[in-house]
């Protein structure tokens, strides 16, 4: 069984480097030496990966269970990977209107972060508070949410 850990959107500025391994950085909250991969290992690993493959199915396969199933198959092979929780808004009930996704911290990205869209593999941009987060596809550019995000979890 695997617990969550909520982890801040700014986890980057909670690293330093590893003083064992190279390539690597320490989190500050667990004490956990982590291997960072490079962008381009971890979309090897996303373009390889059939997760994308599966059809969407409101009842039994929806943008957690792609999270999920990523999530496992990336730890599996050694490539740290984060659930994210994008929060978009609470509806009239109170209830969180969110979406999941994926990141992944890699040694090579401004951001410290890819954040991957696991139902068909594309990176999404602009993920965090405040923004409205958008994904590339061959010809175009769409938002996911017409709304601004309100916060981002990032859970292991």
């Amino acid at each position: 069984m695997w617990r969550l850990i909520f982890i801040p959107i700014l986890l980057v500025l909670a690293c330093a480097p590893c003083p064992t391994c190279p390539d690597s950085v320490v989190l500050k909250s667990c004490d956990l030496c982590i291997d960072l991969p490079s962008s381009k290992q971890v979309m090897d690993f996303i373009y390889a990966d059939d997760t994308d493959t599966i059809k969407p199915d409101p009842t039994n396969f929806v943008c957690v269970d792609y999270t999920h199933q990523v999530n496992e198959r990336a730890w599996a092979k050694g490539i740290p990977c984060y659930t994210v929780i994008i929060v978009f808004y609470y509806d009239g009930g109170g209830n969180a209107i969110t979406h999941e996704c994926v990141a992944f911290p890699v040694r090579d990205c401004e951001s410290g972060f890819i954040f991957i869209e696991p139902q068909n593999d594309h990176v999404l941009y602009d993920v965090e508070a405040g923004k409205i987060p958008y994904l590339c596809e061959k010809d175009y550019c769409r938002f996911m949410c017409d709304k601004p995000v309100l916060k981002v979890l990032i859970n292991k």
